[in-house]
């Protein structure tokens, strides 16, 4: 199975096509390395990020297109309506385009509320 073969975020990067979806992966894996106490571990073969716990994943769909997600999104306020749970309960993402700017702003907003949230959790 390819996911046990996968142990740092580069790999997971490396074998992501096209080419445009490594480099978007690659800047959001940067941008969320710039909030104080974030980790990445690898999980399932895909980079996860904690702070007390994990808060968000990036995952690489089949249809060539990058999600940015949120384990708890469905407490997540969501007010621009950029969070899509696609039919499911909890866990909800960012689609993030391949081509054009990456929407930074509204990223780091969402960032926030997850971390916010993530630090309010109980263990």
């Amino acid at each position: 199975m390819l996911s046990n073969l996968i142990q740092f975020p580069e790999q997971f990067f490396w074998q992501l096509n096209p080419p445009a979806l490594q480099e978007t992966a690659r800047q959001v894996h940067a941008f969320i390395h710039t909030y104080a106490g974030v980790q990445c571990r690898m999980t399932y073969g895909i980079p996860f990020y904690y702070a007390r716990k994990r808060f968000t994943y990036l995952n690489a769909e089949r249809e060539g297109r990058l999600e940015l997600a949120f384990t708890h999104a469905h407490l997540l306020p969501n007010k621009k309506g950029m969070i899509d749970l696609r039919g499911r309960k909890q866990v909800g993402g960012l689609y993030l385009p391949l081509d054009g700017e990456l929407p930074w702003e509204e990223m780091d907003e969402i960032i926030q509320e997850a971390l916010t949230l993530d630090a309010s959790r109980k263990k």
